[in-house]
């Protein structure tokens, strides 16, 4: 993790860093390229790995042989595969970690895994040998594999090759949506993620990001804006295919029978979700793509150890969604729950929700947005009912029987802890990545006026040469190949493919977080808060109904800032027994209904004290 850290400063200068094997070089030679995008992948991929073998340290390494050894070749692929600059040597880190995978896959041993792992292994020789196929036939028509050399070529070549080139551009999407679990070619993944243990499951929430980043990363080198009529060739399939893929794993995760199957149907959903930013085609979708890339694996990978932690505490029950014994420490277990489940569904004010917001400003006005808004809102509607529908068989219904005597393992919990505080990380990342000097600082109090005042922001020219499937980045993007030193990926070349870590500009405007720790303690806060109302929510509603006291209550807001009002208004409305029903017009008083509020100063000064002070000390909101 060390090195992928240093990695990612080193590439923090927007150029492309190219080591050389053995001085031959390109195109003839192989190459290995570290630019922004690569680093980033390499530095999210560590987090996750350190994670996983940390959990698997604790006895998960003991179940088969050669544990340690198949991951670390596991991430050999995965990681060769982000940094190279070469078609073939793409598909031999594909085949690596393919290899190490299938191991991986059958650790453990068990009928379930040999089933899982059987399809998963007959799928992927299939797509190995399309990917020979398109390699062979883009070989021989162009003479070259390095994927800069390729565009080149490909932007240069006859009129009557293309359509061999196109049918190679279409047998590399099939590949890569193979390995992406793209419907329809997603059928191998939910049981054989359900299927794995739970740290090989965590480090595969990955696998289907390299899918992901070998479109991106091919598709706007080789079939760019300058390859003529190939030119964003896949631009039509990625659309509906992205929309498809996101509404089928929503409906496979609310079908879901298996805590663990339900966890890999969100994996889906998170790749239907993330192909959706990457088929706007813009600059601003490939960001929310990337900023949803980190949240989605991060999340998805630490849901994979906590349903094993679960599943380690209900017996002979083990992962099916039926009522079984208490838990051992449901508290514990069901606070990490909820905090992954608002994470990965998309509530605020995690990062999944910045994710999804990010990318539904990314769409403009039309076909698109009306395609795109109702797919992502009523998929997370669905990922809520889903999770809802867990939680409650999980933590809230439960037999007669005595609870295992077995507690979670505290190096476990810290690796389950270490993946679901990436989303914080995210969420003050976001607010400290955002330029400060293109907007000015907004009020968060009334004490006086809201500037109104903005500039325009200029175009980022890394960023805009980083989509190459938008117009005017593919040709950045061509105008950096055919520079003398782009098809040796000289050291000294503007990096064609930089693209910015955690891009902040596209959220909706937000002011500065200026106590990014006191954020996280009062995030924590909240949690709590909501998971204390549940169980006094219940006791209200399973009690005597002559105890209730609802009344609505209108609580004096000194908020003007917008995000810090939302912010509060969702924080209310997410704690069960109070919610915001309106806003005045002069944006001064927030009517909330309470359940039960015998005394109305009461829960004004609590609402004031305990969640709107915090938001005021948090955000930096004034113009001094």
């Amino acid at each position: 993790m060390p090195l992928a850290g240093w990695l990612l400063v080193l590439a923090g200068d927007d150029r492309i860093h190219v080591y050389v094997l053995g001085n031959w070089q390109p195109p003839f030679g192989i190459v290995l390229m570290l630019d922004r995008l690569g680093a980033l992948m390499l530095a999210v991929t560590s987090v996750l790995a350190s994670a996983a073998v940390l959990y698997a340290s604790r006895g998960d390494d003991d179940r088969g042989p050669n544990f340690h050894a198949l991951f670390q070749f596991q991430l050999l692929g995965i990681n060769g595969a982000f940094l190279t600059g070469d078609l073939f040597n793409l598909f031999v880190f594909f085949e690596i970690l393919l290899i190490a995978s299938y191991a991986l896959l059958l650790h453990g041993q068990g009928p379930g895994r040999a089933r899982a792992g059987l399809h998963y292994v007959v799928l992927n020789l299939v797509g190995s040998s399309l990917f020979l196929i398109a390699a062979a036939i883009l070989y021989g028509l162009t003479g070259t594999l390095n994927m800069a050399d390729l565009g080149v070529r490909v932007a240069a070549a006859e009129p009557s090759e293309a359509p061999l080139l196109a049918a190679a551009g279409f047998l590399l999407l099939v590949v890569f949506g193979l390995k992406a679990a793209i419907l329809p070619l997603h059928l191998w993944l939910p049981r054989a993620y359900a299927s794995a243990t739970a740290p090989v499951a965590a480090l595969f929430a990955i696998m289907t990001k390299v899918g992901l980043y070998a479109i991106v990363r091919v598709f706007s080198l080789v079939y760019g804006d300058a390859a003529g009529t190939l030119a964003g060739m896949i631009e039509a399939w990625l659309w509906p295919l992205a929309m498809l893929t996101l509404a089928f794993g929503v409906f496979g995760a609310l079908a879901a029978k298996e805590l663990q199957l339900l966890m890999a149907h969100l994996v889906v959903v998170s790749v239907g979700t993330l192909l959706a930013g990457i088929a706007l085609g813009s600059e601003q979708g490939l960001s929310a793509a990337l900023y949803y890339l980190l949240h989605s694996t991060l999340i998805s990978g630490a849901l994979f150890l906590l349903a094993d932690l679960i599943v380690r505490q209900r017996g002979e029950v083990e992962g099916r969604l039926v009522v079984s014994p208490a838990l051992r420490q449901p508290l514990l277990l069901g606070a990490m729950f909820f905090f992954g489940a608002i994470s990965v569904a998309g509530l605020p004010p995690l990062s999944g929700f910045l994710g999804k917001v990010m990318l539904l400003r990314a769409v403009g006005p039309g076909e698109q947005a009306l395609a795109l808004w109702p797919v992502v809102l009523i998929g997370g509607l669905g990922m809520v009912v889903a999770l809802s529908r867990a939680g409650s068989l999980l933590f809230w219904r439960a037999t007669d029987e005595a609870p295992l005597r077995e507690r979670a393992d505290g190096v476990r919990l810290l690796a389950c802890v270490w993946l679901l505080a990436g989303s914080l990380v995210l969420v003050v990342a976001a607010q400290r990545s955002r330029p400060t000097s293109r907007r000015p600082r907004r009020r968060c109090t009334s004490s006086a006026p809201i500037s109104t005042s903005s500039a325009e922001v200029p175009d980022d020219p890394p960023m805009a040469a980083a989509s190459g499937i938008e117009r005017g980045a593919g040709r950045a993007l061509v105008a950096a190949q055919q520079h003398p030193g782009a098809r040796a990926c000289a050291a000294s070349a503007p990096s064609s493919a930089g693209l910015p870590l955690l891009v902040g500009p596209f959220v909706m405007p937000v002011p500065r977080v200026r106590r990014p720790l006191l954020l996280v303690r009062f995030l924590l806060r909240v949690i709590l808060d909501i998971v204390v109302a549940n169980l006094h929510v219940a006791r209200l509603v399973l009690g005597p109904k002559g105890r209730l006291s609802p009344a609505f209550v209108e609580v004096p807001v000194r908020i003007d800032d917008e995000f810090v009002l939302t912010a509060l208004t969702s924080i209310i409305s997410l704690t069960p027994g109070t919610v915001s029903a309106s806003l005045s017009e002069d944006r001064r008083t927030l009517l909330v209904h309470a359940l039960d509020a015998p005394d109305a100063e009461a829960l004004v000064a609590e609402i004031r004290t305990r969640y709107e002070t915090p938001l005021l000390e948090i955000f930096e909101c004034s113009n001094t």
